[in-house]
């Protein structure tokens, strides 16, 4: 189910709000998006409400909630107001557990890490913080920079003063009347820290496992190794562009990972959520998107030994199962459901 926040608005609120939108798309289009006088409006947050099936999931699990976030992008163009009203929805959801799955920030100076360290404070779910790294949180334009000296050590200090537990290739346990969840967490894929296999060294894959990595490419590898479940972001929901400039600036191995759930063989899938932070937020696929996780116990599925997932593979096997129905993007044009 799919929600629209803040329903129920006049006539005048409509038109103003397709003359924000429209200006907005015009920002987006010169990376002028913090320039605009106010935020993209309210109604185009997308609160994505899902189940996440994991076998062996205990039942002092199941029930559990997850609340994912990616691509926050603080600097001079993200407005503070915005990423607050964001943190306020993750908030009234009452989430056990909130994930936020890399890009912290777009500007590498340290004022913006302090920044968003401190508008994360705001976070309140019941149990755990949890996040990963992304590209942008080592250098503004890796991978066609070297990676900025520290920064990502930096990061991840300030978002551990805010409470945010940051995971670079280590595994987080969570028991509860006897049943357990584990969350991987993996070094960004275009920075030194990428070393899945130490994640993993120490977990039973027969329990439920749940990854987290900023690039969805990680995706089919993490899977190998035993996540059950893998959530990433990244893409912001725009396909790549599949050309020789885009692919030099950023490089996509698995293109049809674009947004919404992938199954990826095996009983085991994919989420790639859209990211908060302004990235032309006025297509349907764009939207700024919160995604709350309700855990439940999946009967568990013998899985085949084969070898690793090769991007050929992947690529076809999606746009093959795309067509018969297999893979379920995330639905886009459901009605809007007003929210008290």
């Amino acid at each position: 189910m799919n929600e629209l926040l803040f329903g129920g608005e006049t006539g005048m609120e409509v038109i103003g709000r397709h003359v924000k939108r429209m200006v907005w798309s015009a920002a987006g289009q010169f990376g002028l998006h913090g320039l605009c006088p106010w935020d993209i409006d309210e109604r185009w947050l997308l609160v994505a409400r899902r189940e996440m099936a994991l076998p062996a999931l205990g039942a002092g699990m199941e029930g559990k909630t997850v609340c994912h976030l990616s691509d926050v992008h603080c600097s001079p163009l993200m407005r503070a107001q915005h990423l607050m009203k964001c943190i306020d929805v993750v908030n009234r959801l009452e989430p056990d557990f909130v994930v936020v799955t890399g890009d912290f920030i777009t500007a590498s100076a340290r004022h913006y890490v302090r920044r968003i360290g401190g508008l994360l404070k705001r976070l309140s779910p019941k149990v755990d913080t949890l996040a990963v790294l992304g590209n942008h949180d080592y250098g503004v334009f890796v991978p066609n920079q070297k990676v900025v000296r520290g920064l990502g050590e930096y990061v991840a200090e300030q978002l551990d003063h805010a409470g945010v537990r940051v995971l670079t290739n280590q595994t987080a346990t969570y028991r509860q009347a006897g049943s357990v969840l584990h969350f991987a967490g993996i070094g960004e894929l275009w920075s030194p820290d990428h070393d899945p296999e130490a994640a993993f060294a120490s977990i039973d894959t027969r329990q439920p496992i749940i990854a987290l990595v900023h690039n969805p490419d990680a995706a089919p590898h993490l899977a190998q190794l035993g996540a059950r479940y893998v959530l990433a972001g990244h893409t912001h929901g725009r396909p790549s562009r599949n050309t020789r400039m885009h692919n030099a600036l950023w490089p996509a191995v698995f293109l049809n990972f674009v947004a919404g759930e992938y199954d990826l063989g095996d009983a085991r899938r994919l989420y790639v959520n859209r990211g908060i932070g302004p990235s032309r937020r006025v297509c349907a696929n764009t939207r700024p998107e919160v995604t709350m996780f309700t855990l439940r116990r999946a009967v568990a599925q013998v899985r085949p030994s084969r070898p690793s997932w090769t991007p050929e593979e992947i690529n076809s096997t999606v746009a093959a199962s795309t067509l018969q129905g297999m893979v379920c993007p995330l639905p886009l044009d459901g009605p809007a459901v007003a929210t008290a």
